[in-house]
């Protein structure tokens, strides 16, 4: 059974920096060779909204990240790349444990 890494980067800003590279991508790409493991990538698009955002500038950033993520190396028939929000699965798994945990 394969091991499975998950990480997520916010498209709040427009941009990505050096310390999104190593923290997160660069690790990514070096897993993505090694067959141990399971890679997955994703968009925290529901994570931009503690803030207000321009729902034109957040589509437009998402769409920045993956061409970024590729930029840099991410196989996508190595590694599965998704968007948060059009599952919807995130936002009910957030109710049920909104309503079964306590402060």
């Amino acid at each position: 059974m394969k091991k499975r890494v998950i990480t997520a980067l916010t498209p709040s800003s427009d941009q990505l920096h050096i310390g999104n590279y190593f923290g997160a991508i660069k690790q990514m790409i070096d897993l993505q060779n090694n067959d141990e493991y399971e890679v997955l990538m994703f968009i925290s698009s529901l994570h931009a909204f503690t803030k207000v955002q321009d729902s034109v500038s957040l589509r437009k950033n998402i769409s920045m990240f993956v061409k970024i993520y590729l930029a840099c190396g991410v196989d996508p028939e190595r590694i599965f790349m998704f968007d948060q929000a059009p599952i919807a699965g995130h936002t009910q798994l957030t109710w049920i444990l909104s309503c079964m945990t306590h402060m």
